[in-house]
C-alpha cells in the first residue's frame, strides 16, 4: 500500500502543487504529466493553461486523479483545472468557474476538512481588473481552509524573484506596478508560503527563452494562521513545461482543528521588533487602503487579518529563540555535568553554580 495514501492514520500529510503545463492536448503528454504527478504522490493539483477548449476537450483525463474540475476558454489558449488524487476524499458543495478560462474556485469538503481551493492563470495585461474581479470572488465564496495557487504573470518582490539581468530594465515600472495590485489583495488575508519559507532565498518558477531571464511567479496562497502547519515548501527544476512545479506539504492535513477564537498575546508588543513593525504596517495599510470602493467595515477587518499575521510571524519566531536559548543553555549543562562526572573532585566554576533558591 502506498504509504502516503490517506487513512484512519493520524498522520496524513497533504501534498498540493501548482504547475503551468503550456497545454495537454496531446494524449500522450497527459499521460506523461499525470503518470509523474502521481509517482510524487501529489494529492491535489491546480494547473493553468491546460488549452482546453468549451468545445473541445478531454472526457477522460487520467486514472490517477478521478476528480478534476475545469475552467476552459472558448479557443486553445489560457484554461485551469483542479486534479483531486483518487486516494484524497473530496465532497464538492460549490464552484465558481471564470467563464474565460482563467481561474476557478471551489469549496467543500476535503479529508473531512472544510476548504477551498482556486487555481489562477492571470492575464499579461489588464492585471488591476482581473486581481480585482478574482480576489472578490474569492472572498464572497470562501470558506474554512484556503490555498490558492497559479501562475499570477507577475512577481511580489522584485528584488527577489527577478533575476538581476533584468532588475534595471525600463519594465521595471510596469512589473512595479503589476507586484502592488497582487500585493494589496494579498495583504487582506493571504501570504505567499514559499516566501515565508525562504525569506532571503534566490529561487525561480519561470524562465523566458527570448529575455534570457527567471522569475518567480508561481504562487501558492493560503491564511497566515495555517502556516504553522506548512511542514515545506519547494520549487522544482523547469524540465517539460517552462515553468517549474511548486509544491507544498500540509502536515496532518485530517488531525488538525480549529484554533477557535484568535486572542493577542500581549506580551508580544514588549518586542521591539514587533511594536514596530505592527505600528509601521498599521499606518502602511490605512494609508494604501483608504479608497471608498470598500466599506470601512471591510477594511477594518482586512487589517486585522494583516496585523494577525504579522504577529503570528513573530511569535514564531520569538519562540524559536526562546527554544534555542533552552537548548543551548542545556547543551552547556550537559558538557559541564559530564565534565563533573569524569573528575568531581573539582568545583563547578562558580558562574554555573545551582543556587539554593531558598
Amino acid at each position: 500500500m502506498d504509504p502516503r495514501i490517506p487513512s484512519s492514520s493520524p498522520s496524513f500529510n497533504l501534498k498540493v502543487c501548482t504547475h503551468n503545463v503550456k497545454g495537454l492536448n496531446s494524449p500522450q503528454k497527459r499521460t506523461l504529466a499525470f503518470t509523474q504527478y502521481a509517482k510524487q504522490h501529489i494529492d491535489v493539483l491546480l494547473l493553468q493553461e491546460t488549452h482546453f477548449s468549451k468545445s473541445s476537450h478531454p472526457k477522460y483525463i487520467s486514472k490517477h486523479y478521478p476528480q478534476i474540475f475545469l475552467a476552459n476558454s472558448l479557443n486553445k489558449t489560457k484554461g485551469v483545472a483542479i486534479c483531486i488524487a483518487k486516494n484524497v476524499k473530496f465532497q464538492l458543495h460549490q464552484k465558481h468557474i471564470d467563464q474565460d478560462g482563467r481561474y476557478i474556485i471551489i469549496t467543500g469538503l476535503l479529508q473531512n476538512q472544510m476548504t477551498t481551493l482556486a487555481t489562477v492563470y492571470a492575464p499579461n495585461t489588464s492585471k488591476k481588473i482581473f486581481f480585482q474581479s478574482f480576489f472578490t470572488k474569492l472572498s464572497e465564496t470562501s470558506e474554512g481552509r484556503v490555498i490558492i495557487g497559479g501562475d499570477f504573470n507577475t512577481t511580489i518582490s522584485n528584488n527577489l524573484d527577478r533575476s538581476r539581468e533584468i532588475l534595471d530594465t525600463p519594465a521595471q515600472s510596469e512589473h512595479n506596478r503589476d507586484s502592488k495590485y497582487l500585493t494589496k489583495h494579498l495583504a487582506a488575508a493571504l501570504v505567499d508560503i514559499w516566501r515565508e519559507k525562504h525569506p532571503l532565498d534566490r529561487d525561480y518558477s519561470y524562465y523566458s527563452s527570448a529575455h534570457n531571464s527567471y522569475s518567480r511567479i508561481d504562487f501558492i496562497f493560503t491564511k497566515p494562521i495555517h502556516l504553522e502547519f506548512i511542514q515545506t515548501a519547494k520549487i522544482h527544476d523547469i524540465t517539460w513545461s517552462d515553468h517549474a512545479m511548486v509544491e507544498i506539504i500540509w502536515e496532518k492535513w485530517d488531525t488538525i482543528r480549529g484554533h477557535g477564537q484568535w486572542r493577542l498575546n500581549e506580551s508580544l508588543l514588549l518586542d521591539n521588533d514587533t511594536r514596530t513593525e505592527v505600528t509601521s504596517s498599521i499606518k502602511e495599510y490605512f494609508d494604501t487602503n483608504n479608497k471608498n470602493d470598500t466599506s470601512l467595515a471591510i477594511r477594518w477587518d482586512a487589517h486585522k487579518a494583516v496585523i494577525r499575521g504579522i504577529l503570528l510571524k513573530h511569535a514564531s519566531r520569538l519562540k524559536k529563540i526562546r527554544e534555542g536559548t533552552i537548548q543551548d543553555l542545556s547543551n552547556r549543562l550537559h558538557k559541564l555535568a559530564t565534565t563533573h562526572k569524569k573528575t568531581p573532585h573539582h568545583k563547578a566554576p562558580g558562574k554555573y553554580k545551582t543556587q539554593d533558591p531558598s
